[in-house]
């Protein structure tokens, strides 16, 4: 715990930004997160080439720095992380093997 802080900062963001560009960019996805839902879809970096048709991941807040990500079928756990953003980059190089 940090004095004089409401809250912890969250040191590792820019590492965490920084390591979803290089998997979006090496798988060649991009995503969209709706409804607590992720999306992703082939793209080349600069724009996407299919539309967003299927949910690959269900995203749950777990607790205060927990993040899970689900498979949507059958419930098994794709990833776990310390932020959404840490979940999706996880999550993207599951099911893309990258």
């Amino acid at each position: 715990m940090t004095l004089g802080l409401s809250r912890p900062r969250n040191w590792g963001k820019e590492m965490q930004i920084a390591a979803l560009a290089i998997t979006l960019k090496r798988a060649q996805v991009a995503y969209q997160i709706k409804d607590g839902k992720l999306w992703i879809t082939p793209s080349n970096g600069v724009i996407q080439s299919l539309p967003f048709t299927g949910s690959c991941a269900d995203l749950v807040h777990v607790e205060r720095g927990r993040w899970e990500a689900h498979h949507p079928w059958d419930g098994r756990l794709l990833a776990s992380g310390v932020s959404q953003r840490d979940v999706v980059a996880k999550t993207i190089r599951a099911i893309t093997g990258v």
